[in-house]
């Protein structure tokens, strides 16, 4: 597999072979070769970008001996030649509660920033605007001939806006952050569904 080095310290390599390097369906495959290797202490397979991250230990107290098998180990990997393994589902449900616990948290900080440093005038404008988004997708997802969340949100959200009972409480509440905790979870529960 072809790559580019992005982080290189000893004991820890971060490596990204681009988008398109493999599928998400090979990430628990590659992680379980990668750890096959000995100087291997720990290793972080994401397809999003293609990237590996590594942490190795020094072979024979020399990191630079570990690294060279850890980069000629990647350049002969090929995902399509690794065979299945045990615990795939595991690994990828996994990561997508990791991915999920790191959105929630992004929505918990954002939340409480905005709540904090922007004044009330701002927040109303940035909450319209959410709801326009929100009516926007509702509407192509309408026009598109399907009947999703995304109209129902749509609908709600437009029919909020029109009646001009948007309620933005003077600690910054609104209903939009509720409504992207329900989608990530609705994603969360409908990944799992097919998963396990």
């Amino acid at each position: 597999m072809k790559y580019k080095i992005v982080y290189d310290k000893p004991g820890r390599l971060r490596l990204r072979a681009g988008a398109y390097a493999f599928e998400r369906d090979y990430e628990a495959r590659i992680h379980k070769a990668c750890l096959s290797e000995p100087c291997v202490k720990s290793v972080v397979v994401r397809s999003v970008n293609g990237g590996l991250l590594f942490e190795y230990s020094a072979k024979a107290g020399d990191y630079e001996t570990s690294r060279k098998q850890i980069l000629d180990f990647v350049r002969s990997l090929n995902p399509k030649e690794l065979p299945e393994c045990d615990g795939e589902t595991e690994y990828q449900l996994q990561a997508l509660d990791d991915g999920f616990k790191a959105s929630l948290m992004g929505m918990i900080a954002r939340r409480y920033l905005m709540r904090w440093f922007v004044p009330l005038p701002i927040r109303t404008a940035i909450t319209v605007v959410r709801g326009l988004r929100y009516v926007a997708r509702g509407i192509s997802t309408l026009m598109s001939g399907k009947l999703t969340v995304d109209v129902l949100d749509g609908a709600a959200i437009g029919a909020s806006l029109l009646q001009k009972k948007l309620r933005v409480r003077r600690d910054g509440d609104v209903p939009f952050g509720r409504i992207r905790l329900a989608g990530r979870l609705y994603q969360g529960a409908y990944a799992h569904s097919f998963d396990g």
